[in-house]
């Protein structure tokens, strides 16, 4: 009797342990198939936003191109040869470019009513070839979307991927409407890139899944798949497919949402995860086969069979090591964070900077070239204006490379503020009278200063810097009334303030006006880091610096000095 109590707890025991370890081995699985999920979905999420900066980068590096080219053009005008020749230069230094063109504003060149020389690559190769598209062999392009918006709204535009018949490619172009020296509306200049340099630009030639990227405007859908390129609407592929849930994505797509969820694809149970791709009409997105992503769960599976206790002890052990790898992985992603924050800092800060630089010594280059290379195709009375362009780039160039050392110096903790005994008077009336030339006609420079014979300690260099920078940036934003500028003594410092009856700052923009590369929306010429390095300036000497507008009637800039 007791043997069969035994035999009876003995089974009810294992029985009770072994569904207790069934129970155990199911909630090992769907946890470790939730965290294989989540792990999947953060790879996939940082492969987006890692080929969503790649195309930020591609495509800004594109229309930088255009902003310069746009630049030499506008000045080249009705100069159709010239322009032709240019544009095959481009080429040859630009392996991005797969064409560039013109469509000329109707019977803007001479002769011509629609006029459209289009340059471009033969066959993929470094061979150039020039196709002039007309009425007759080209249709006319005052209807499409590329000639149309821009010349309407003055704005540049990225179009929506197309097939070239020229080409044989899928292809993207850049557009932006331009105006001839005369300030005429000449036509809109065109960049292509191939689609395909695009998207192994972004995603890489190895794909981990599928990768695609769909147009929101044209309802397509551009997928690439290791060597298949496949063009099909969306709705297309979920009717193929017979998936209701993909027509869900599609109009999420087509929203401009983001999101993610299973979805079937090429006949098999997939995961989708989509972005949208921001000042573009189009979303880019990952599918992933959901065996490539459960596989893990597979195999762990079937490893369960024989394994109770020792399986028990290792999942103990796993939690164990995740737990601390992950309170690890979080002291080591802080770090990152930190170090990502200051990288990002120094990209943000070299990106700018590189277009600052590059714009006027893009003008320096084009214009010697014209004149070195070029000279029998430019007017003799012409000449001079491109020496002055020339020049005047030049010292936008060096006024940047200036306020960089400055900015360097001060932010590496070099620089070092003088404490030289002088007049405060003869400082500001020299910085004063030394930018009278700057003042536009019809504005008075005024000078009032109730510091006479006051001498104080500081760095004389510094404070006419400040001084000057202030009125420099008034007669930028001025076109009547008066410039003036007011020295005098408040408390224990001396307060300079620059005043104007100029156009007045947005009160919303008045706490950016000292941020690095801030212009406001009238975007003047300049690197925008001057006031920034004023405002380094002025704190070095233990100052106060402040701005004081009213849109439409004015602004007061100040700076303090301590006496």
């Amino acid at each position: 009797m007791k043997l069969k109590s035994l035999q009876s707890l003995s089974v009810i025991l294992t029985a009770t342990l072994s569904v207790a370890f069934m129970g155990m081995m199911l909630y090992i699985y769907f946890q470790y198939r939730s965290q294989i999920l989540t792990e999947a979905l953060t790879n996939i999420d940082q492969k987006l936003e890692t080929a969503i900066a790649k195309k930020e980068k591609y495509f800004s590096n594109v229309q930088t191109i255009g902003t310069n080219v746009r630049d030499i053009v506008s000045v080249l005008g009705k100069d159709d040869q010239t322009t032709i020749q240019y544009f095959r230069r481009i080429l040859q230094t630009n392996k991005n470019l797969i064409g560039i063109s013109i469509a000329y504003s109707p019977s803007y060149i001479k002769g011509h009513d629609l006029y459209l020389p289009y340059v471009h690559r033969r066959n993929k190769t470094d061979e150039i070839d020039l196709d002039v598209l007309n009425e007759d062999n080209y249709g006319d392009y005052r209807t499409i979307d590329w000639y149309q918006v821009p010349m309407m709204l003055d704005t540049c535009m990225w179009c929506d991927p197309y097939y070239s018949d020229i080409n044989k490619t899928i292809d993207l172009t850049y557009s932006l409407p331009f105006k001839d020296p005369q300030g005429v509306d000449a036509g809109v200049l065109l960049l292509d890139v191939e689609l395909d340099d695009v998207t192994k630009t972004i995603f890489g030639d190895e794909h981990s899944g599928t990768t695609f990227v769909a147009g929101r405007r044209t309802e397509f859908l551009l997928c690439t798949q290791s060597d298949k390129i496949l063009i099909e609407t969306m709705y297309t592929m979920a009717e193929i497919e017979n998936d209701e849930r993909l027509k869900v994505h599609a109009d999420a797509m087509l929203r401009g949402e983001d999101g993610h969820g299973e979805v079937k694809w090429d006949g098999k149970e997939s995961y989708l995860v989509y972005r949208s791709l921001k000042g573009l009409n189009w979303t880019a997105g990952v599918i992933i086969n959901t065996d490539d992503i459960y596989s893990e769960v597979y195999v762990l599976t079937w490893m369960q069979v024989g394994m109770a206790l020792v399986f028990i002890i290792i999942i103990f052990l796993i939690f164990t090591t995740i737990k601390m790898m992950k309170k690890n992985n979080m002291e080591i992603s802080l770090a990152l964070q930190k170090a990502e924050n200051a990288d990002q800092m120094k990209s943000i800060f070299l990106a700018n900077m590189s277009h600052e630089i590059r714009t006027p010594l893009n003008a320096i280059i084009g214009f010697t070239d014209i004149l070195l290379n070029h000279t029998e195709d430019v007017p003799e009375e012409e000449r001079p204006k491109l020496v002055d362009l020339v020049m005047t780039n030049n010292d936008i160039l060096l006024m940047i490379i200036n306020d960089i050392l400055d900015l360097s110096k001060i932010e590496s903790g070099m620089y070092i503020i003088k404490h030289d005994r002088f007049a405060i008077d003869q400082a500001c009336f020299s910085a004063t009278k030394s930018l009278e030339s700057q003042v536009p006609d019809g504005v008075r420079l005024e000078y009032n200063c109730s510091c006479k014979n006051l001498f104080i300690y500081g760095d004389e260099g510094r404070i006419k810097q400040v001084l000057m920078q202030f009125i420099s940036n008034a007669c930028k934003h001025i076109q009547a009334g008066y410039i003036r500028v007011v020295c005098e003594r408040v408390r224990n410092t001396v307060k300079i303030s620059v005043i104007d009856t100029g156009e007045g700052i947005a009160k919303e923009e008045q706490e950016l006006v000292f941020e690095r590369f801030y212009k406001g929306k009238s975007q003047a010429k300049g690197t925008g880091l001057g006031l920034a390095i004023c405002q380094k300036l002025v704190t070095l000497w233990d100052g106060e610096i402040g701005v004081e507008s009213e849109l439409g009637r004015g602004s007061c800039f100040w700076f303090t000095i301590p006496i």
